[in-house]
């Protein structure tokens, strides 16, 4: 049976660009697993967020699949060759205009064997970004995959904005786990 341990939870006091910055995450668990309820201030229906793994900005892919309102289509984006991303993932949250509704983001991430060093680190992201609107572009639904082309241990993890701020009271939860879930 898996133990769950929260290792740190954060809520926004202000609005702010960086959620999280939980630096010295320890070695002792199994994986890693985040539970976030964000939303953006930005004047727009959706923001854009960003993951970063021990302060870097390097040796980093991902490949999103998304659903949004565009017609009956699943959307993908991927970012593994040309130019590399900074980050390991790159979903959305509702902005201030994403209707009266006052709509939160809910998010996962999964890391598995973050503290692994003979391998390239994995993570796995679940995101929902809901919005009243039945325009295009205005609500998401992403899975992604991420990597990390380094076997160093995570120790730090790092989720910021792509412009405006994280709004006061977004929430973000990390567990460490034992065992298998």
């Amino acid at each position: 049976m898996a133990v769950w341990n929260v290792i740190n939870h954060t809520e926004l006091s202000s609005a702010n660009a960086t959620l999280i910055d939980w630096t010295s995450i320890p070695a002792s668990y199994d994986h890693l697993y985040g539970l976030l309820s964000i939303r953006s201030d930005a004047s727009a229906e959706q923001q854009s967020w960003k993951c970063q793994l021990n302060g870097v900005t390097t040796n980093f892919s991902y490949t999103n699949i998304y659903a949004s309102i565009s017609g009956s289509s699943v959307d993908d984006e991927q970012q593994t060759t040309g130019a590399q991303p900074t980050f390991m993932a790159y979903p959305r949250m509702p902005a201030d205009q994403a209707g009266a509704q006052n709509y939160w983001g809910a998010t996962e991430f999964w890391i598995p064997n973050y503290a692994n060093t003979d391998t390239f680190k994995t993570c796995i992201v679940n995101n929902g970004s809901p919005s009243d609107s039945n325009t295009t572009g205005h609500w998401y639904f992403y899975t992604i995959a991420g990597m990390w082309a380094q076997t160093a241990a995570i120790n730090q993890v790092t989720l910021t904005t792509t412009g405006d701020d994280f709004k006061q009271y977004s929430t973000a939860t990390l567990y460490g786990i034992n065992g298998y879930a």
